[in-house]
């Protein structure tokens, strides 16, 4: 039945001459680095600290979820399953390895529910609802999963938010606590890289090539463990250290968030690059990463709160 509904949307694509095809895929595809990424830091450096810092942990937890759950259920893309579906090719580069869940979907998800948690405007709760119902269609439109992919994962980023606010606020009933949260990810993150690096995975093969390779899905591992420890260490960092204040004129806010974006922007390619010419996939991901929000959302901050308590130039604000 599922590859059912995606050869009848792949029959409307075919009949309108795929008019929509390119506008779907720059939704699903920047709507992805949008909700994981720029969102949350485009929240923390210029309108809502703890709103910026909620949603991260929120959407890189969900991330190390959904990431576990695709990993270990393996399954293969609908097109593999099926020769009769033929997906958009220009989706085809954001859409490796395995299939279930669709962790677009589960950004998306998690992004928007955490938004909410802290912002309870009846439209962003109807903006919210149209982003998370535009990126399932548009996940299934472009051939590269199917309905109980996007469901699943769409689910799996709304439920992890009201257990990451659950450790949030046990986080905040003490003052030390998020030392305790660090180091016990820390271990946990370790086991759970050491356990995707050493299972097994399906080796099968169709003309002679391998249908996926579990290499780059393991390197997605490391990957999103970077943004998890990166997120909860900017968490430590601020609340002991840095205490960025976000309350400054707007024309300061914008530079910060240039500033910020410009400094993820380089860590996450050509740091991450020159790391993996030098450590490998796995573990220049892991630190080019980590080092990117490590630098949007802490060295950012820190030199901006820096310069302005040595200058006197604002009086400081309590958040």
């Amino acid at each position: 039945m599922d590859i059912d509904f995606l050869l009848a949307l792949q029959s409307f694509r075919q009949a309108t001459g795929g008019v929509l095809d390119t506008a779907v895929r720059l939704f699903s595809d920047g709507g992805a680095v949008l909700f994981m990424a720029v969102v949350p830091l485009v929240i923390y450096l210029a309108l809502d600290k703890n709103t910026g810092l909620f949603m991260g942990v929120c959407i890189t937890f969900s991330s190390i979820v959904g990431q576990a759950v695709k990993n270990i259920a393996c399954v293969y893309r609908p097109w593999i399953r099926s020769s009769d579906l033929q997906p958009v090719a220009s989706a085809l580069s954001n859409a490796t390895g395995y299939s279930f869940p669709s962790l677009h979907c589960t950004t998306t998800g998690s992004c928007v529910t955490s938004f909410w948690a802290r912002w309870h405007s009846k439209v962003w709760i109807a903006v919210g609802i149209l982003l998370m119902l535009g990126m399932m269609f548009s996940r299934m439109y472009l051939g590269v999963h199917t309905p109980q992919d996007v469901v699943a994962g769409m689910l799996l980023g709304v439920i992890t938010v009201p257990f990451t606010a659950h450790v949030v606020r046990w986080v905040y009933a003490k003052d030390h606590r998020d030392y305790l949260l660090l180091g016990a990810n820390v271990v946990f993150m370790a086991a759970f890289l050491a356990f995707f690096s050493l299972k097994g995975y399906p080796t099968d093969y169709v003309n002679g090539a391998l249908v996926v390779d579990p290499y780059p899905m393991v390197t997605d591992c490391y990957r999103t463990v970077g943004l998890y420890l990166g997120i909860l260490t900017i968490w430590t960092l601020d609340r002991h250290w840095i205490h960025y204040d976000v309350k400054r004129p707007w024309k300061i806010r914008v530079a910060r968030c240039l500033l910020g974006l410009a400094a993820a922007g380089v860590c996450l390619t050509a740091l991450t690059a020159a790391l993996t010419a030098l450590l490998g996939a796995w573990w220049g991901h892991l630190i080019g990463y980590y080092a990117g929000i490590v630098a949007a959302l802490g060295l950012v901050p820190a030199l901006f709160m820096t310069y302005e308590r040595r200058t006197g130039r604002f009086a400081q604000s309590q958040e």
